[in-house]
């Protein structure tokens, strides 16, 4: 894919040698397949159920039922 096809410009290029494209392909295949993976994770019903599942606890975390505190006002008067 288009690691790989970087990969290859890169030779073409010699900003790396054949050996080097040879030693990285096999990482460029499997950032492919994770990446891959993810996508599927995230088009999926599970996915979907854990994003409810963290929204919901977001917001009962961020829903504070008690009165804010007042801030203190500044001493202008030098008095400690």
């Amino acid at each position: 894919m288009e690691s790989q096809s970087h990969l290859l410009d890169a030779v073409d290029k010699k900003h790396i040698t054949e050996e080097d494209r040879l030693r990285l392909e096999p990482l460029a295949q499997a950032a492919i397949e994770e990446v891959l993976g993810l996508i599927t994770y995230l088009q999926s019903p599970q996915a979907l159920l854990n994003a409810r599942r963290v929204r919901e606890r977001r917001n009962a975390r961020t829903t504070n039922q008690e009165p804010r505190t007042r801030n203190r006002t500044r001493n202008t008067n030098n008095e400690q």
